[in-house]
């Protein structure tokens, strides 16, 4: 349903092979090694600022235009980069590699000022008490699982396809757009049994 969801894009936005990879996706675009881990370092500034920013932002313009705006930018920024890194191992320009930065440090601040902290407290918003506790549980489980499964997988992803890797996330980020957009009601300012009772109108929510 629409609460795990929230969890599985979350998790599928490519914030883990950018926490992970940060370093070796840098060098894959031209950067040194050493430039390379300096600017995945500082870029997570942005992430910071983010969610900073997001502090204030969620109770002003709502929840569903945070998801839904930041999975849209999340999925342009995402194919931009692939793009790029295309683009770069085609021509191997230097000065792509700075351009991809710039997307790289974008990625982050857009992650963290939206789904990033919102599919979290969104998803106990979206579920009843009496199973609150259980479905945050499971979303805990999923990231640990996920993290788990990231490097294992992502890395030989990447070698194997180049960056065509990015549609793994790419086209998840796309359809939830469109499936939030129909489905995923705003939550601020209703109370839980409000909420609820929205949920159990929109029976197609929890195909």
């Amino acid at each position: 349903n629409a609460k795990n969801y929230l969890i599985l894009i979350f998790l599928s936005s490519g914030i883990l092979a950018v926490s992970f990879f940060g370093t070796f996706l840098l060098q894959s675009i031209g950067f040194t090694e050493h430039s390379a881990s300096l600017a995945n370092c500082l870029s997570g500034f942005s992430g910071t600022l983010g969610a900073i920013i997001g502090l204030f932002t969620v109770d002003r313009i709502g929840r569903r235009v945070l998801v839904l705006g930041s999975l849209l930018l999340l999925a342009a920024v995402n194919t931009m980069m692939m793009i790029l890194v295309y683009y770069f191992n085609a021509t191997k320009h230097s000065w792509i590699g700075w351009w991809f930065l710039l997307l790289f440090i974008f990625f982050l601040f857009i992650f963290s000022a939206g789904i990033g902290p919102t599919a979290w407290f969104l998803g106990a918003e979206l579920a009843s008490p009496g199973c609150r506790a259980r479905m945050q549980s499971m979303s805990v489980a999923s990231q640990y699982v996920s993290c788990f499964l990231s490097p294992i997988v992502y890395y030989p992803l990447h070698s194997s396809i180049g960056p065509l890797s990015f549609l793994v996330f790419i086209i998840p980020l796309t359809l939830a757009a469109f499936y939030f957009q129909r489905h995923l009601p705003e939550t601020k300012g209703r109370t839980t049994e409000e909420i609820v009772a929205m949920l159990n109108a929109d029976k197609s929510l929890f195909l």
